[in-house]
Parts: structure tokens; sequence; C-alpha cells
């Protein structure tokens, strides 16, 4: 639908999780943030940007920009404090100069409000967020 979305979550397992299919939609543009990709399960080292180390992902950035063109928007996946730490996405500040239209937050009832400001500050002004969780399965933390 053209919009710019930011997926997130505290923990790297959770990222994946919720990107593991969304990956393989090839009318979806998707990039994988985070700068250890052995943290990275279900494949999604496959759409992954790169790290200082190894330097952008050409390859992944030329089916993404291929992707992007077609279908204007995209996904950008990292943990919630990787999104403003990450080096490949310093490096494509483009993709968030002008904010996000949506923020999807995953396992947010284990979320802290410190962690889930980092991400929310990337939301345009018109942008929404979208906070999923199950306290069955993860309790939250509790503020004290």
């Amino acid at each position: 639908r053209g919009k710019k979305i930011l997926l997130v979550s505290q923990m790297h397992q959770a990222v994946d999780n919720a990107l593991e299919k969304l990956m393989k939609d090839p009318n979806v543009p998707v990039l994988r943030f985070g700068n250890n990709p052995a943290n990275f399960r279900y494949g999604t080292q496959a759409v992954w940007a790169g790290n200082q180390t190894t330097g952008l992902n050409e390859g992944v950035l030329r089916v993404f920009q291929e992707r992007r063109a077609r279908a204007g928007g995209y996904v950008l996946a990292a943990t919630d404090i990787g999104v403003a730490t990450d080096w490949a996405l310093g490096r494509m500040r483009f993709l968030t100069d002008d904010g996000v239209d949506m923020v999807i937050m995953d396992e947010a009832s284990r979320e802290t409000l410190a962690g889930a400001l980092v991400p929310l500050s990337y939301l345009n002004a018109r942008g929404k967020a979208i906070f999923v969780g199950d306290v069955q399965q993860l309790p939250p933390f509790g503020l004290t």
C-alpha cells in the first residue's frame, strides 16, 4: 500500500518470527537490520542489509530497491534499540528521514517505556503504532 513500516521487538527471535513469511512475499520490500546476523533465525539473513565488517549487502539492497520501485512502501525490521544503533541503517538514513508511517512492536507486553520510545521516535506526524503482545506467553515487565 506504499507505507513505510518499522517492525521491531526487544529480541531478534521475535523480529525474525514476524519476518519469516513476510520476507518471502516478492511484492514486499524488506530489509533486516542487526549488526550480528548470527543472532538471526529462519533465514532472515537473506534480507540482511549488512554491517560495518561486511559492508552493505549490495545484492540484498538491489532486490529491495527493485521491489520498492514496484511497491512504493517497505518494511524495515530490527530490534527496538538496534534501529537506532545499526550501522547499515545509519548509512541508509534516507529510509527513515521523513519518518515511518507505522511502527509494529512485537512482544510489547515485555517492553519497557525507554525501549519503546526509541522506535516510536521514528514515526512521522501522522504515523500509527501497533503493539502486539501476549501476556499468556510472556509476562509483562512490572512498572514500579
